[in-house]
């Protein structure tokens, strides 16, 4: 173990993501690559240790940030990973534990605008030609599956392997990777025609020609640019159908999630199809209610009271 004032902050980042890697935890640990790749443009010459965080470098690190031009939730994800490297660094005893180092800087999580898209936008996606452009075709296609599959994330998507359908049941069995749930969707036959559309095309046992290597590092960088080229085509695809905002893979869950409340699904049964843990995240993907539908139900009280003061006087 280190002893007190003997780690960097880039040592100590570079220990934590070796351990990540280690456990498979290849997301996270590019999540702290990313986050000590931004505390290092601010550091500059300089080599802070561990010791150094105090509330004055951690509000000079925010001041950076912000005249760098992040937005605050962005400024929120990067503390917020400096803090678990902290708290990992007081629970080794590298450095003393302060309760209140992070209180004078933001991690939490502004509320951000919905982009689901209505049924009329989904149905323009479905109908554009896009025969002669297969790799557009095949993103639309992740795309789709992803809302008929209850807002499956990419990562599922990319994961998901012919082990996982059970043609018999009728249903996709699959556990959700940033939750470990295990979900059960049925297989409906517009999916089915999307997975059979590539059943030649995929690496071993997989479903989607996402994953093209074995090797779970290989795996994870075709993962990484399998998924920034599935995003970057989706804005091609919403820029064709006029969507007045980018779409991305977000975009098929905050839809999924959408459409089913607009029919009256309970929140329950949509929190219990998206695989989320409480109902308070999938309230995160619903999209703000139509402020036509909030005016006429404004309406419909105005008016039933009115009727009612007619009836008694």
């Amino acid at each position: 173990m280190y002893t007190h004032k003997s780690v960097s902050v880039k040592d100590y980042f570079a220990l934590i993501c070796s351990r990540l890697e280690t456990a498979g935890k290849l997301s996270t640990c590019r999540n702290y690559r990313n986050t000590y790749r931004s505390f290092s443009k601010f550091e500059g010459e300089n080599s802070f240790m561990m010791q150094d965080l105090s509330p004055e470098l951690l509000f000079q690190y925010n001041c950076y940030l912000y005249n760098s031009g992040s937005v605050r939730n962005t400024v929120s994800f990067y503390n917020r990973i400096l803090r678990a490297v902290y708290n990992r660094a007081a629970k080794e005893g590298i450095v003393p534990y302060e309760n209140r180092l992070f209180a004078d800087v933001y991690t939490g999580i502004d509320k951000t605008s919905k982009r689901a898209l209505d049924l009329m936008s989904l149905q323009q996606i479905v109908s554009l030609d896009l025969s002669a452009e297969p790799e557009l075709a095949f993103t639309r296609d992740l795309f789709l599956f992803s809302i008929y599959a209850r807002g499956m994330c990419f990562v599922d998507m990319a994961h998901l392997t012919h082990d996982n359908i059970c043609l018999k049941k009728g249903e996709i069995d699959y556990v959700r990777s940033k939750t470990g749930q295990r979900l059960c969707v049925k297989l409906e036959p517009c999916m089915v025609a999307i997975i059979e559309r590539y059943y030649r095309l995929c690496y071993d046992n997989y479903v989607f020609p996402i994953i093209q290597n074995g090797d779970p590092a290989r795996a994870f960088k075709d993962y990484e640019y399998q998924l920034q080229r599935h995003n970057l085509l989706l804005k091609e695809i919403g820029a064709r159908c006029h969507i007045p905002f980018q779409l991305s893979t977000l975009t098929a869950r905050h839809s999924w999630a959408t459409m089913a409340r607009n029919a009256d699904v309970p929140i329950s049964v949509i929190s219990a199809g998206m695989g989320h843990t409480s109902e308070k995240t999938t309230r995160i993907y619903l999209a703000d209610l139509d402020q036509g539908l909030i005016d006429a139900a404004n309406r419909t009280v105005i008016d039933r009271l009115m009727r009612d003061r007619k009836v008694q006087s």
